[in-house]
């Protein structure tokens, strides 16, 4: 089974696919979350996800969506884009458990919030920069 991955202009996540034997979906024309849901049964066991966060699509809902997607495919990678992206990534791995999570940073602010149920595994959660390194 053939996987595409599309990469972005500078290549970080195809060195991120290439490296690690993992696809990372990055979805630049149309929504990530709901590619990779409608790829369910066709994916392999381990499957990455880019998600650009930003004014309209905040953290803490993309770290609702990586919860959902780790349970629906075998989510285990997110790399994270967009405006803020090391406060996004802090705010969405904070995100990740079954614990109330108290966090204000620039891009959110939490107070004693639940994501639940947590993801059936653990999750990495990268920003562009970092794979960029």
């Amino acid at each position: 089974m053939a996987v595409v991955v599309r990469a972005t202009r500078d290549g970080a996540l195809a060195a991120l696919s290439a490296t690690n034997d993992l696809p990372v979906l990055d979805c630049l024309d149309g929504d990530p979350v709901v590619s990779l849901a409608g790829l369910r049964g066709r994916l392999p066991e381990s499957v990455g996800v880019r998600l650009v966060v930003g004014p309209k699509y905040p953290a803490a809902l993309a770290a609702r969506d990586v919860a959902t997607l780790a349970h629906l495919v075998g989510l285990t990678t997110v790399v994270v884009g967009g405006e803020n992206p090391d406060d996004a990534a802090d705010l969405i791995r904070r995100f990740l458990t079954d614990q109330a999570v108290t966090w204000t940073n620039s891009a959110g602010s939490l107070r004693d919030a639940y994501n639940r149920p947590a993801p059936p595994r653990d999750i990495v959660v990268h920003t562009d920069a970092q794979l960029a390194d």
